[in-house]
């Protein structure tokens, strides 16, 4: 904005007006051209400095060399004659591309097959002139219309890949609750508390309907990997975290865990008490997977639902809290 207004326009509109007044064109250069280079270089240095974007570095090879040399000539030769109507073609042809639509459609054009050609006009007006500025500016806004429109059409292509992606999401929720429906053990694992049908049908995808596979909450609770592994060797005693393990279903249990806590207030407790005694956020909810591991192992081995008034740990901790409170 402030190049727009006091640099390009520095130029665009104090030519013409000193020419107007009678001054000689290497007299407006002298007075002008510092004036802009100054404002131009402020702009560069309040910004945080001068980033070569592929149009910047074709303006540095194309341009500059060319307007230096013009505007050498220019002031070693003198102004070209009829300065005064070149000056006013410029004018005339850089209003015309800005309003026009046709003809800004038609710059458009010749910016995007012949851009390298036009630079090097651009140089040689500029030189001459003292007016390529307007010219440049419209290039400019030109470059970044062509880049807005690439950047608008890969947009709604990403929507389009983003609305297709959650419809089959939809489509894939959609079977798995059927799909989960049909499950004689649904009932098991949809009862559990915030467990949902999507987060019940991941618990009964990975803990399975082969009750032999875990013999005792233990076994379910180990390949969870929701408690401790132990190495003992002779006097040497080390608890560490459990790596080997199913990571599919430690992430089902874990998650189903630290969502239950919302809304069970046995599984706050624990989740609670955990983190009081200085344990992390994934910490604590392992410890809360791994009081939740006895609860469904019970309820898968029998087959039945969970059901809260059957809880003992859950009453217990009512009955405690409802005596506290009284």
């Amino acid at each position: 904005m402030v190049q727009s207004l006091f640099g390009v326009g520095l130029l665009v509109f104090g030519t013409p007006t000193l020419l107007l007044l009678g001054l000689p064109f290497d007299r407006v250069l002298m007075l002008l051209l510092p004036c802009s280079i100054v404002v131009s270089a402020l702009q560069v240095a309040t910004s945080g400095g001068l980033s070569l974007d592929p149009f910047r570095r074709q303006f540095l090879t194309f341009t500059t060399p060319v307007l230096l040399l013009a505007t050498a000539m220019t002031l070693r030769l003198g102004s070209p004659g009829g300065i005064r109507v070149l000056v006013g073609l410029m004018l005339l042809v850089t209003a015309g591309t800005r309003l026009i639509r046709p003809a800004h459609a038609a710059f458009a054009r010749v910016v995007r097959g012949h851009l390298p050609p036009l630079l090097v006009g651009l140089g040689v007006l500029h030189g001459a002139s003292n007016l390529g500025g307007g010219i440049l500016s419209v290039i400019v806004g030109t470059s970044f219309e062509l880049e807005a429109g690439a950047r608008r059409h890969v947009t709604l292509a990403l929507l389009t890949s983003i609305d297709a992606i959650e419809a089959q999401a939809a489509e894939l929720g959609r079977r798995i609750k059927e799909t989960l429906a049909l499950h004689p053990d649904a009932p098991t694992f949809t009862s559990l508390p915030r467990a949902g049908q999507l987060r019940a049908a991941a618990l009964l995808a990975e803990i399975g309907d082969a009750r032999g596979r875990y013999p005792d909450p233990q076994a379910l609770a180990a390949a969870a990997g929701v408690c401790p592994f132990t190495d003992e060797s002779g006097k040497h005693r080390t608890v560490a975290f459990r790596y080997k393990t199913d990571t599919k279903l430690r992430r089902a249990i874990t998650d189903f865990a630290d969502d239950s806590r919302h809304t069970n207030p046995w599984a706050a407790d624990i989740y609670a008490r955990a983190r009081a005694r200085g344990m992390r956020h994934p910490h604590a909810v392992r410890i809360l997977a791994r009081a939740w591991t006895a609860v469904i192992w019970r309820c898968w081995q029998d087959h039945t639902a969970y059901q809260p008034d059957r809880h003992g740990a859950l009453n217990r901790y009512l009955s405690q809290d409802a005596a506290a409170a009284a």
